[in-house]
């Protein structure tokens, strides 16, 4: 058996911009040491050094700030010492040292300090290494809690876990789904928030200069883009701090409860799918959320009253300014002869016999009348919901009254809302955004029971569909939206999305194309996918064998998306359709920027080793690459192949037989195969093995004419007379 690869390679750690963050007490004690006499440290980035009170003009510290960064070499100015720091990826960062003694700054040279220099960072790194996860390259737990402690300085901040466990049948296939669960990470935290592993595929972000409602935003964002590097599952729970919180907890309390508190959001956002989150706000105070159900002392009062009542409408009164005790003695008097109870914040009132929109109509006559008596601080809003309705309960149209109130804040203050569709629309919006997906579905397929043409909701459960892996409900949601509106631009570019997952590329072109020709320039929902619709145009171009088409609006696309970073994905279709094209050097170059973007890439990986063979780039290296594309994807037939064919090349033709002879097994290469089995006993001089594997080929049947063509050129090398 052939010695087998360690499958993950151990990372080179560099200076990260968190770090200087997270060690920033630690990191300025080191450099007073090695510096004598110095007073002040400080690590500035190109804005903040423009913002310091360095002695010369903004023009001259910009002009000083580019020129130290772009040499890379310390400078010495009105008695301060400027150092430039390499940083991880773009960020530009100096270390400004004042305060030192004039006798000691005049006598420093520049040698000593370039010394001095790298013995400073030699020693941020090896205490920067002891708390960095070997295998990852992140932060390692053990400084998690020190991290949210530097972090808790008055600014409210985020801990959000991350969790991309997978079911591995080997330990390779963990530390390649690791490896690939962290790159994945990595490009999607392009704001450099603070990153680390904590064993077991989670991992935690540090998240600050964000609100609440934002982080929402981001951890939906995060779970997508997670999703569409291929990865099955990904569950994100997070827990906030806030400046009021920062004073009620002591310091060293803070980091064990933010863990707890995201761990417990965490195991909630399990349950959810494969793709969920949650917010531990949620947890803790289910009041807070705008659907949370009322207290169950007033729920049973309720159903005393209406046990024996078949027909009614349940209005649900809240006041829009006022606690509601303060505006108990008014509608006391407004509402004496009526079935009132009370609740936290409003009132919940049974109309017997009647209809939801005559309860309505008399609920805004009321609130009309109460505001032209008491004044605009006694205005009220209300949510309105009969019974018998659906296959609603009596219990289930409290619920539908919070929902209709819930609508009505859209529409401002004293709206009177029936329960409808677009409430279900609505409450399901609000499921959604908490990453509660199947809470989500459940509003809108009861929504789509009152309006099944409604193509809001159908757009909506569609998405919603689509984030739950079951793709065919979510492509039949938006066919029936197309319908009824044939040119709905969200409805065409998700149906090209779902026809493009079930591989039926020739639809998706067509669909993508439509959406694109339908695309409202003035509309910011619209313009905010058009970016990805033309993404995902061009990938289908090629899987639909338009190669030129391909690269024209993917090298397009490459332009305009590299200002916003995400480019490099569209390179291994441009490659991959330069190869097609017979464009070698072309296809080399468009499938190495690939690779630097997604280097578990494995068939752009394989290619290029190919690739490399033909266009006598390097055996070794191109065997290297076939190598690793197969240790990533070993199920891949023409991966394996490719694997073969470069231990051919670089001379290893035992190892070569034996991945050939397993080839042979698979129908989609066994041909293929077989005439490098010939080649191999070829070289070998083992003329009746390769005479063997020439007539097996011959003998198949229905061989592709350029393959039959590279046989006849065997045969005249060994001077065989085959037919």
């Amino acid at each position: 058996m052939p010695l087998q690869q360690f499958p993950l390679s151990l990372p080179v750690r560099q200076l990260h911009i968190n770090d200087l963050i997270i060690y920033e007490a630690t990191f300025k004690e080191i450099v007073k040491e090695k510096i004598p006499t110095s007073e002040t440290v400080q690590f500035l980035t190109r804005e903040t050094f423009l913002t310091s009170y360095l002695a010369i003009s903004e023009d001259d510290k910009n002009r000083l700030f580019r020129r130290i960064c772009s040499h890379n070499r310390p400078e010495k100015i009105n008695n301060a010492l400027i150092i430039p720091l390499k940083i991880s990826g773009h960020k530009r960062v100096v270390m400004l040292v004042e305060g030192l003694d004039p006798v000691v700054f005049e006598n420093i040279s520049t040698d000593w300090l370039e010394e001095t220099v790298d013995i400073i960072v030699n020693d941020l790194m090896f205490i920067v290494r002891a708390d960095t996860d070997p295998i990852t390259s992140l932060y390692a737990i053990n400084l998690l809690p020190d991290a949210i402690a530097q972090y808790n300085k008055g600014d409210d901040f985020h801990l959000v876990l991350v969790e991309l466990f997978a079911f591995n049948r080997s330990p390779k296939d963990a530390y390649v789904h690791l490896k690939k669960a962290v790159q994945s990470l990595k490009d999607f935290n392009r704001q450099n928030h603070a990153l680390f592993h904590l064993g077991q595929s989670i991992f935690a972000l540090l998240i600050d200069n964000i609100s609440r409602d934002v982080l929402k935003s981001y951890c939906l964002s995060l779970v997508t883009f997670i999703k569409d590097r291929g990865l099955k599952r990904v569950h994100c729970g997070s827990s906030s701090k806030s400046i009021a919180r920062s004073l009620m907890n002591h310091q060293f309390e803070l980091p064990t409860t933010m863990l707890d508190e995201a761990w417990s959001a965490l195991h909630i956002a399990c349950k959810r799918g494969p793709f969920a989150f949650c917010d531990y706000e949620f947890i803790a105070n289910p009041a807070q959320f705008p659907l949370s159900p009322i207290t169950r002392r007033p729920r049973s009062k309720l159903q005393r009253y209406w046990r024996q009542i078949d027909k009614f409408s349940l209005i649900y009164l809240r006041p829009d300014f006022l606690r509601r005790e303060q505006c108990d003695r008014n509608v006391n008097i407004y509402l004496k002869d009526e079935i009132v109870v009370k609740e936290d914040s409003g009132y919940l009132v049974v109309r017997r016999n009647m209809r939801a929109e005559i309860a309505k109509s008399w609920t805004e006559h009321l609130v009309k009348k109460m505001i032209e008596e008491y004044g605009e601080q006694y205005s009220f809003s209300a949510g309105v919901s009969e019974y018998p309705l659906e296959n609603y309960s009596k219990t289930e149209i409290i619920r539908n009254c919070q929902k209709a109130l819930f609508h009505g804040t859209f529409y401002g203050k004293t709206s009177v809302v029936v329960f409808d569709a677009l409430s279900l629309n609505i409450s399901g919006d609000v499921f959604f955004a908490e990453g509660d997906l199947k809470g989500a579905v459940r509003e809108y397929r009861c929504g789509l029971i009152f309006d099944p043409d409604d193509v809001n909701l159908l757009n909506s459960i569609g998405v919603a569909y689509a984030l739950m892996n079951q793709n065919k409900d979510a492509w039949m949601s938006f066919i029936r939206v197309l319908e009824i509106e044939p040119n709905n631009f969200m409805a065409l570019y998700n149906a090209g999305l779902g026809e493009q997952s079930s591989e039926r590329y020739r639809q998706a072109v067509s669909y993508f194309k439509r959406a694109l020709h339908e695309c409202d320039k003035d509309d910011p929902d619209e313009t905010t996918v058009l970016p990805q619709l033309k993404y995902y145009l061009g990938v289908a171009l090629y899987y639909d064998g338009k190669y030129e088409d391909c690269i024209d609006l993917l090298s397009l696309w490459y332009n305009e998306q590299l200002k916003h970073g995400g480019s490099g994905k569209c390179c291994r279709y441009i490659g991959l359709s330069y190869y097609q094209l017979g464009a070698g050097k072309d296809s080399i170059t468009w499938l190495q920027r690939g690779l630097r973007y997604d280097e578990f890439d494995s068939e752009a990986m394989s290619l290029l080793g190919e690739l490399y063979l033909e266009q006598g780039e390097g055996n070794e290296i191109a065997l290297r690459l076939c190598e690793k594309s197969r240790e990533i994807d070993n199920k891949n037939d023409l991966i394996k192949l490719r694997y073969a064919r470069a231990l051919v090349a670089c001379n290893k033709y035992e190892s070569a037989i034996e991945r050939l002879k397993e080839c042979v097994r698979k129908k989609s290469i066994k041909l293929e195969a077989w005439y490098e089995l010939a080649g191999v006993y070829t070289r070998l001089k083992q003329r009746r093995k390769a005479q063997h594997y020439v007539k097996n080929l011959l003998n198949a049947g229905d061989v592709p004419k350029q393959l039959l063509a590279k046989v006849n050129q065997l045969n005249k090398i060994n001077n065989y007379n085959l037919g």
